[in-house]
């Protein structure tokens, strides 16, 4: 029933948007035709006018939300907000002086035409041939003779606007932001490329890809780190232009890591000068000035030079006023050559060895600010990830139960890492293994994110060859990559492929309104991570995401693998305090439950007899105590054994949780006496169950070494108020009662002298 009723949600919801815009649509056709009484077109018109209005808001705020969150079911809503939008402007210039014939009609015309600049070609021609059919069904209720002849023109209109603005406004419009875009991507692009020069926070290849975990901006972190190099930088070479009267001042800086078996190309960096043009690169490092500070490793003074003389970084020599000196100064990196810092100047006028000194010292300014960045880098993901797991540290140290710590562990995670779905199993052995062959049974006991993930709770596996079994073996996070191809790898079992459910409120495919069956997208991203504490791994944590490539960055190796070191510390956290709330729980059951029968002891029991005693007395319910104890057991324990004697308090005390209901409380009082509290339950009642508990009783069959047995129990019963009006009152007369049956010949069941049916019994 429940399904069904989701479902038929589903599909109303599904096709709301069509059948108000049609209905709307109906109402002006029939309006047009002018065949209703005045007052009822007034209400007809007013009534659809609202519903259309109402409508129309949602789809706008739906697709403005399906916008901001790059939804991919967003095209269907253009769909029917467009498909609405028409049937308005359809129905304005309807109601507007004129009708649809005057000049009312340009507000379908700039309608369709604004669609067809911002919407896909294909939702401007259904908005179109939408509006084609509200005028033909117009002229058709007036019964127009001209409805062909004044339909070819409309759409002989309508299709004109659709066509100039979908293919020349729409396309100059496209051009303009194609340009911009790539503009921007251009500047990101070399934004990324100096990052990764400077090796600023490890820079990841794409940073819009990159997660926006720990708090930290991938792309923001890299831009600052940048910027901040440009200014020292651009510091540096100005006052090096400014001291030593230079023509250019130019930094040039590797492209790429550092590696001695590729060859090194140096790029522009950064520059002052005073030259018209300067070449970006990239350059080689074998000949030439860059060639000899990169065999020397130390600066280069060069003076006198020939007329012509051929510096990489301009495009062409610079005629009369041509470079006759130049000093460069390598920037050293782990002994290699990651930069060159070059000066040089017109005119006979060599650098003197004291300027050259200043050269070398700006190019260790230079590797300063890099290293002091890349430091600075290092401190504020440290700062982060530390303040992530102390917030998770927290959220765990509070709680107290294994759902707690569950639901505690998901949402740390989802501070770390985005996900769309995401799980915490748990693994233990199987009921009945041997240390022989120990078979491990896998559960997933949380899940968060999408809603048809909940169907995996309590879901057991064993271990088999998934994502989940591999890690709790290998301890390791599973896959490397992050990537998950469902047609090949498992995550729990095979029957079980993990679907993520895309939204359904209003993200529909309006091409499948009538389609009751839920959207759902594989999970094309996944990371394991084991919870292990001392080496034994307790279960798993299970992030998934349906974008391709969601957890890549967080690898070991790549940008964001601290990412992944964050998310191991947090599953470590996850695992000890899941230890820690079964030890508490563990500690809790010692502390309240009788470690032979399984039942409550009687600390508890005192504890809730007076608790339940005045809440009966506050709203004047009835409530009956049974004290019951094995007859002759110390005869039992000499003939058999105390072995055997511990077998009938077990069994005794198995009748009593079977035949007790769900508001009784049974408690072992000591040795072999049980007390049952019954909760709204007068005397008759309280006499049935004891009565039931002594009989089943009689009819078990215990077994000693010496041969079968049997047992009997004596029992005493009383009940609030007529026996006491508190806890010791009643246990008194619950005893009192119970000895009579001892001293009556055992084996029965007395109520308490001052109940009602005992009063009753005895007239």
């Amino acid at each position: 029933m429940v399904r069904a009723a989701v479902s038929l949600r589903r599909m109303l919801r599904r096709v709301s948007g069509p059948l108000i815009a049609g209905a709307f649509a109906a109402a002006l056709i029939v309006l047009e035709g002018r065949r209703l009484a005045s007052g009822a077109r007034g209400l007809l018109f007013a009534g659809a006018s609202l519903a259309f209005i109402a409508q129309l808001g949602t789809k706008i705020v739906a697709a403005r939300r399906a916008r901001a969150t790059d939804d991919p079911t967003a095209p269907a809503i253009d769909l029917e907000l467009a498909v609405l939008s028409m049937v308005g402007a359809s129905g304005l210039a309807m109601v507007l002086p004129g009708g649809i014939d005057g000049h009312a009609f340009a507000a379908v015309l700039v309608t369709a035409a604004i669609i067809a600049t911002f919407a896909a070609r294909t939702v401007a021609v259904t908005a179109a041939l939408v509006a084609l059919a509200i005028d033909g069904g117009a002229r058709g209720s007036l019964l127009d003779g001209n409805v062909l002849r004044a339909l070819s023109e409309h759409a002989l209109l309508l299709f004109a606007f659709v066509a100039l603005n979908g293919f020349v406004l729409r396309g100059r419009i496209e051009t303009i932001g194609t340009r911009a875009r790539r503009r921007w991507e251009r500047e990101v692009e070399r934004m990324r490329e100096q990052a990764r020069s400077y090796r600023l926070h490890d820079a990841p290849a794409s940073t819009l890809e990159a997660p926006r975990s720990l708090a930290i901006d991938p792309e923001r972190a890299t831009r600052s780190g940048v910027e901040e190099i440009q200014i020292a930088v651009r510091f540096a070479l100005d006052m090096l232009k400014r001291s030593l009267g230079a023509h250019t001042a130019i930094l040039l800086f590797q492209n790429g890591p550092v590696d001695r078996k590729s060859k090194a190309m140096l790029k522009l960096a950064e520059v002052v000068t005073d030259a018209t043009a300067i070449a970006e690169g990239p350059f080689g490092t074998g000949d030439g000035v860059l060639g000899a500070v990169t065999r020397r490793r130390a600066a280069v003074n060069l003076h006198g030079l020939r007329a012509g003389y051929r510096v990489p970084y301009y495009p062409q020599p610079l005629g009369d006023d041509s470079v006759t000196s130049i000093v460069a100064a390598p920037i050293l990196e782990d002994n290699a050559v990651r930069g060159v810092l070059c000066v040089d100047r017109t005119g006979d006028r060599p650098f003197s060895a004291h300027e050259e000194e200043l050269v070398v010292s700006a190019a260790r300014f230079v590797l300063r600010a890099i290293e002091n960045e890349r430091v600075f880098g290092r401190l504020e993901r440290s700062k982060a990830e530390q303040d992530q797991l102390y917030a998770a540290a927290q959220r765990l140290s509070g709680a107290l139960t294994e759902t707690e710590v569950l639901e505690a562990g998901v949402e740390s995670a989802r501070a770390i890492a985005s996900f769309d779905l995401a799980a915490i199993t748990m693994v233990h052995d199987a009921p009945g293994a041997t240390d022989a062959r120990i078979e491990r049974v896998h559960e997933v006991r949380a899940v968060a994110g999408a809603a048809d993930f909940e169907s995996l709770v309590g879901l057991r596996f064993g271990d088999n060859g998934g994502l989940v079994a591999q890690a709790v073996k290998s301890r390791c996070s599973l896959p490397h990559r992050g990537d998950h191809d469902p047609s090949t790898q498992v995550v729990f079992t095979r029957r079980h492929p993990l679907r993520v459910e895309l939204p359904d409120a209003d993200d529909t495919d309006a091409l499948a309104l009538l389609d009751e069956a839920p959207r759902i997208a594989d999970v094309r991203s996944i990371l394991v991570v084991p919870l292990t504490l001392h080496d034994r791994a307790l279960g798993t944590l299970v992030l998934g995401a349906r974008r391709r490539g969601a957890f890549r960055d967080f690898s070991a190796g790549d940008g964001q693998g601290s990412a992944r070191r964050t998310l191991e510390v947090l599953a470590s956290h996850i695992a000890t305090s899941l230890a820690n709330a079964r030890m508490l729980a563990k500690l809790e059951e010692l502390a309240t439950t009788d470690g032979m029968t399984g039942l409550l002891n009687k600390r508890v029991l005192l504890e809730l007899g007076a608790q339940k005693v005045r809440a009966a007395a506050r709203y004047g319910k009835p409530l009956s105590v049974i004290q019951t104890d094995i007859d002759l057991f110390k005869r039992i324990n000499d003939t058999h054994g105390h072995d055997v004697g511990d077998q009938v308090i077990k069994g005794l005390a198995g009748i009593l949780r079977r035949l007790k209901r769900s508001t009784d409380y049974v408690a072992r009082f000591g040795g072999e006496e049980f007390v049952i509290i019954c909760e709204e339950t007068d005397a008759q009642g309280a006499m049935n169950l004891a009565e039931r508990v002594r009989e089943e009783l009689l009819r078990t069959t215990f077994h000693a070494p010496s041969g079968a047995f049997q047992v009997t129990c004596s029992l005493g019963v009383a009940t609030q108020p007529h026996d006491g009006t508190t806890w010791d009152e009643l246990y008194k007369a619950t005893d009192d009662a119970l000895y009579v049956s001892k001293r009556s010949g055992r084996n029965q069941t007395t109520l308490a002298p001052g109940s009602t049916a005992a009063r009753a019994k005895r007239a």
